[in-house]
């Protein structure tokens, strides 16, 4: 049972999630994409590729302990390396007329960086929440040919299992879960707001 939610935190770990963002902007946006093929290598070497390098780099200098990053002290690098890639990435991908997928990492960099800022009070939030559940509400806005009813459906079991899996590891509180799903609806709420 504990190896079934190790799979799921792992298949939904918070750096492959702006690649499955990608690739799925890149299926539902195909005729708009010059060369998916170059926007995906692009994402994948620098959300993905770049931080295990630098998470090999913080275990060996024993700056991190595990992936789950445990202790406060420990998210302080990982957030801000996140939160710069993802910035360069929406500065690089603001270069083509990707203005949804641009938006999504702009966001996702506001919820890092919105997270870095919580470990002074100290608090450590769920950055697994905050990612998938941004995830979600960035697929809500592609063209998906699924039902409202299924796609609710759909996106509740998917945050269920990793609030499950979360808890069933240890990794996190209740409330450092219900704080990354909060964190995740008001940085999209308010920039909506202003946006629109």
């Amino acid at each position: 049972m504990k190896l079934t939610f190790h799979v799921v935190s792992r298949l939904f770990h918070p750096i492959i999630i702006p690649l499955y963002g990608t690739l799925s902007y890149c299926h539902y946006s195909f005729e708009k994409i010059e060369s998916p093929l170059k926007l995906l290598t692009f994402v994948a070497g620098i959300t993905f590729l770049v931080p295990l390098v630098f998470y090999y780099l913080l275990k060996r200098k024993g700056k991190v302990s595990t992936s789950s990053l445990p202790q406060i002290k420990e998210r302080q690098i990982p957030l801000l390396i996140n939160t710069f890639l993802l910035s360069i990435s929406a500065v690089v991908i603001d270069q083509y007329p990707y203005l949804e997928l641009r938006d999504w990492f702009v966001l996702l960099a506001i919820q890092n960086l919105s997270a870095f800022a919580m470990l002074w009070i100290p608090f450590k939030t769920s950055i697994h929440l905050f990612n998938n559940m941004s995830l979600v509400l960035f697929l809500a806005l592609l063209p998906l040919s699924l039902s409202t009813t299924l796609g609710l459906f759909v996106a509740v079991v998917w945050i269920s299992l990793i609030c499950v899996a979360r808890l069933v590891l240890k990794a996190h509180r209740p409330i450092e879960l219900l704080v990354g799903g909060v964190l995740a609806l008001s940085v999209h709420a308010v920039y909506f707001w202003c946006v629109a």
